[in-house]
């Protein structure tokens, strides 16, 4: 069957906001879609089509804003990316990262599943006959070239951009969800969720100014606490 591919870009923001997230969106568009993408809304949807909106943040039950990089809405689960350029190599667990064997990283999974809970709770919300959905967290390593050496659950869900992303996003067995799903599971919601998603959430931020250091990376995010990258806003290291 014939898969479509529909990027749909909010009106609030102007879609990838770095390279790396542009190739991904990119990557994506163009491996999902061997007919032409469809870039509109309301145009008529398909029978079997993945609907990918990048750079959005929506509002936790604080009204706090969670970033997103993408939200790939399938036929059958709701996956939440997480774009990372990082590399050219990356060891870790469950736990921590270390770039070039050095730099250490929060895990950016544990981010992921706390914003697949808040995604989760705001479309219930506003769709509550579309609870038996599963959404699935996944982090896309953006660098052209990258090796990946992780131990955990980490390691299943973590993808550079080749033809292994791919074959897993189009396969809804290859997720392992807390209940049954099928082929199409969602199908019938794609459109009211995609809906759901443009009318609550907001473009991504600019770069952020902290009590003098500026942001150049939020490394992790949970109810509890935000950890930054960040530099002086003054020129100093």
């Amino acid at each position: 069957a014939c898969i479509m591919a529909r990027l749909i870009v909010p009106k609030y923001t102007t879609g990838a906001v770095n390279d790396g997230e542009k190739r991904v969106i990119d990557y994506l568009s163009n491996n999902l879609s061997p007919i032409p993408t469809i870039n509109d809304f309301d145009s008529q949807w398909g029978n079997e089509e993945y609907v990918l909106i990048p750079n959005v943040e929506i509002p936790d039950n604080t009204n706090r804003f969670l970033e997103i990089d993408a939200i790939l809405i399938s036929p059958h689960a709701v996956y939440v990316i997480e774009v990372k350029d990082w590399g050219p190599k990356i060891e870790g667990n469950d736990q921590f990262w270390y770039l070039n064997g050095t730099r250490e990283r929060s895990n950016p999974h544990r981010t992921l599943n706390y914003k697949c809970r808040v995604l989760r709770s705001l479309i219930e919300k506003q769709i509550p006959d579309a609870r038996k959905i599963w959404y699935q967290g996944i982090v896309i390593v953006s660098k052209d070239y990258a090796d990946l050496d992780l131990d955990g659950n980490c390691a299943s869900l973590t993808f550079l951009l080749n033809q292994g992303l791919i074959e897993y996003i189009k396969s809804y067995q290859n997720l392992r969800p807390a209940f049954e799903i099928s082929e199409n599971e969602i199908k019938s919601y794609q459109k009211e969720i995609t809906g759901c998603i443009l009318g609550k959430g907001k473009a991504k931020s600019g770069p952020k100014v902290i009590q003098g250091y500026q942001v150049e990376e939020k490394l992790s995010e949970d109810e509890n606490k935000i950890e930054y990258l960040a530099r002086s806003a003054y020129g100093n290291k």
